[in-house]
């Protein structure tokens, strides 16, 4: 009787129809040949657009990842490596291609324990500021550009999206919730070459 009912389960499970395939969701395999958006270059991104040099494309992304190695600015890392950087590289990155790199607001930023990315945007001793940091959240890099006013506040990571503070119906734009919730890690102020414009 066990062997029969050992043949029936088996004859079944050989007849299900395979489980369907994951979706393809466009990506490329190859993280490298993606666009900057779809790439995990968050870090990568915020150094350079610190620094004045665009990444619109993968072979831009590319070429700034060789010239950073080229001048021994990324610690050593395999082949398979893509973007994540940590905070020393990213001050060498900006300080190769002529800025000045310096903590910021670090009483505000550590003063009473950890503070979330939105205490830090509303806050005036930041924002009344004019000037581009580089800051850092739990695994993900953003570019935020201070320009005197909320509604002038500017935050973009790799996909390039300029995202507001303060948008038109006075609250932040749906893309940058999630990271207003984020505690900071550290914060940069970037200071540009006198030649770089932005």
């Amino acid at each position: 009787m066990l062997d029969w009912r050992v043949f029936f389960i088996n004859k079944i499970y050989t007849h299900m129809p395979a489980a369907p395939k994951r979706r393809d969701r466009g990506l490329r395999r190859d993280k490298k040949a993606r666009a900057p958006g779809k790439q995990p270059i968050c870090g990568l991104y915020a150094a350079a657009k610190c620094a004045g040099i665009q990444l619109k494309s993968a072979a831009d992304v590319e070429a700034f990842r060789k010239t950073c190695f080229a001048n021994g600015l990324l610690d050593p890392r395999n082949g398979n490596w893509v973007g994540g950087t940590k905070e020393i590289e990213r001050t060498r990155i900006c300080e190769h291609f002529g800025c000045v790199v310096s903590k910021s607001h670090h009483e505000l930023v550590h003063g009473r324990g950890p503070i979330t990315v939105k205490s830090l945007l509303k806050n005036p001793e930041f924002f009344k500021t004019k000037g581009q940091y580089m800051l850092e959240v739990h695994m993900h890099v953003v570019y935020v550009r201070s320009n005197g006013t909320k509604k002038a506040l500017r935050v973009c990571d790799q996909r390039g999206k300029q995202m507001r503070f303060v948008n038109a119906q006075g609250v932040p734009d749906a893309a940058l919730e999630y990271i207003l919730r984020q505690r900071v890690v550290s914060l940069a102020l970037v200071t540009p070459p006198k030649s770089s414009t932005d």
